[in-house]
């Protein structure tokens, strides 16, 4: 993290002068202090998940700029123009974590006879702030909540919610009963190099009590014309993506990628990439028996793989 902040702070140097020691900004004092609430901020979104814990730690530092040059209003000048560039590019460096800094002091041009040249400094107290973000140790989201009852019936029953993983062990469809306005799928997803799942994904507008095959579409552009909006042109209606990977490319990215977990257990987090498929206009399921599903053609994917998938 300092040294986040001191390349940051280098970028004010002024340019080496022959024959003369290089211009340097060094730390003279630090203090480390928390950011927000033991360090933890916040909780960052990617595609509508919640899956990203934000956390900060802050320095509360003095640095110090040391300039040279051959004569003394030369190093006055190079001081000068370094506070100027400073003062000037503040917005900038609130925005890279330097939360306040100050002038703490600037000392006078000081000649030293064994270079034959002329140094100056300039102290600022800084405090800076560095985020990042964290899993928190979370080796996925809840997408299944299995509820057991002990009763002389052994009664249990699963909990799912508007969420689903698919992965090796399972891939269980993802259903959206009315009444419910769908504007996004979204999706997490994480995949190796190499052969993706090789099952087809079919997404089926109904309703219960629908009868015969539902109206079959082509293209994504077609189906969502044929059923989005407050009058669809049908109710039960699907269309087939012949791969998985075929369905996510219908999807578009939506944000930096999530880390949770170790699938392929290589002792670093797996990198998750957040997707979003718009619906404009929205899905209306205004009746109580409209259903839109999501579902993988196979029971379970044949490669190491994992997709969250929510309707929002």
């Amino acid at each position: 993290m300092l040294d986040i902040l001191l390349n940051r702070l280098r970028l004010y140097l002024p340019p080496n002068m022959p024959s003369l020691p290089s211009p340097t900004v060094t730390v003279v004092q630090l203090t480390e202090q928390p950011a927000g609430l033991g360090n933890w901020i916040g909780t960052e979104s990617r595609a509508n998940y919640a899956a990203v814990a934000l956390k900060g730690t802050r320095l509360n530092t003095v640095m110090r700029f040391q300039v040279w040059a051959s004569q003394a209003d030369m190093v006055s000048a190079a001081i000068a123009n370094l506070q100027q560039q400073i003062l000037l590019d503040r917005d900038a460096l609130r925005a890279d974590g330097v939360l306040s800094f100050t002038v703490a002091e600037t000392s006078l041009p000081q000649f030293e006879s064994a270079l034959n040249a002329w140094t100056q400094t300039t102290d600022y107290q800084i405090l800076f702030e560095h985020q990042f973000e964290d899993a928190d140790g979370a080796e996925g989201l809840i997408a299944r909540i299995p509820i057991d009852v002990s009763n002389p019936f052994s009664d249990s029953t699963v909990v799912t919610g508007r969420l689903t993983r698919w992965d090796t062990a399972i891939a269980p469809a993802l259903s959206l009963r009315g009444r419910f306005t769908l504007g996004q799928l979204s999706a997490l997803v994480f995949t190796l190099p190499g052969t993706p799942p090789t099952g087809g994904v079919t997404l089926t507008r109904t309703f219960v009590g629908a009868t015969g095959t539902p109206q079959s579409f082509a293209t994504i552009a077609d189906f969502l014309n044929a059923i989005a909006g407050t009058n669809p042109t049908t109710r039960h209606a699907q269309i087939t993506f012949g791969s998985l990977t075929d369905f996510l490319d219908a999807m578009t990215d939506a944000g930096e990628v999530v880390r949770l977990g170790d699938q392929d257990e290589d002792g670093q987090l797996d990198p998750y990439q957040p997707k979003v498929l718009t619906f404009d206009p929205a899905i209306d399921l205004t009746d109580k028996r409209d259903r839109l599903e999501v579902a993988y053609e196979e029971a379970a994917f044949d490669q190491s793989a994992v997709v969250y998938l929510r309707g929002v």
